[in-house]
C-alpha cells in the first residue's frame, strides 16, 4: 500500500486512512481466529478488567487517580493480550510506510534508517550529521522499530531549523529476552564502527 501523493484531494487521503485501518483490523481478526480458545480468554479477561475500572470510577470517585481512564483501559488490554493472546500484541507492523520515510537495512541485524533517503555510508564524511541509535520500548513483548516514526520526523524537522541534520537508526530486535536485544545492538554497533560512524 502506497501513501497518497500530495496532489490527492481530501477524499483520497480519507480512503487511504480507512484502508490502512481496515488492514490492521483484518490482521487482528486473523490472529484471533487462529486461536479461538485464547481469544475467548482474552475477551473475558479484558471485559472483566474494563468492568472493574468503570466500577471504580463510578463507586469510588473520591479516590485519587494517578492514571486517566483511557490509560487504565489500555493497561487492561495489554495485560489481557500479553497473558492470553500474545500474538495480538507481539507484532502488528506499521503499514503503508514508503522507503523514503523508513528504509530497512542490516546484515545479520535489522534496523530502519529514518529518513530512508539517507545512506549510512556517507555519514562518516558528512560534517554536522548526527546518527541517533534508537531502541523502541515494549517490555520485550511488543512494539516495532517504526512505531515512533512521526515523532522522529518532528525532531528532525526541529533540528533542521537549527542547522542540524539528524539520522535515526531504529534497531529492530526479537522479543522476549534482553539477550536478543543486546545481540542486535552489538551487531549494529560493530557494523557502524566498520563504516566509520562514531557511536556513543
Amino acid at each position: 500500500m502506497r501513501l497518497p501523493p500530495a496532489r490527492c484531494n481530501a477524499k483520497h487521503v480519507l480512503d487511504f486512512l480507512q484502508a490502512s485501518k481496515f488492514l490492521k483490523m483484518w490482521k487482528m481478526v486473523c490472529v484471533m481466529v487462529r486461536d479461538p480458545w485464547g481469544s475467548i480468554k482474552f475477551t473475558y479477561a479484558f471485559a472483566a478488567q474494563t468492568f472493574l475500572v468503570c466500577l471504580k470510577f463510578v463507586l469510588l470517585p473520591h479516590l485519587p487517580r494517578y492514571q486517566t481512564f483511557r490509560t487504565q483501559i489500555h493497561r487492561a488490554y495489554w495485560s489481557s493480550a500479553s497473558t492470553f493472546l500474545f500474538p495480538l500484541i507481539h507484532r502488528l507492523p506499521v503499514i503503508g510506510c514508503p522507503e523514503t520515510r523508513a528504509r530497512k537495512v542490516g546484515d545479520g541485524w535489522t534496523a530502519y534508517v529514518i529518513p530512508g533517503t539517507k545512506q549510512l555510508d556517507t555519514v562518516a564524511v558528512s560534517p554536522g550529521t548526527c546518527v541517533i541509535v534508537y531502541a523502541h520500548g515494549g517490555g520485550y513483548a511488543r512494539g516495532e522499530a517504526r512505531m515512533y516514526l512521526n515523532y522522529m520526523e518532528h525532531w528532525q524537522s526541529e533540528a533542521a531549523k537549527r542547522g542540524l541534520e539528524i539520522i535515526f537508526v531504529s534497531v529492530e530486535y526479537r522479543k522476549l529476552t534482553t539477550a536478543t536485544q543486546r545481540s542486535s545492538f552489538l551487531l549494529f554497533v560493530k557494523s557502524a564502527n566498520g563504516r566509520g560512524i562514531i557511536t556513543k
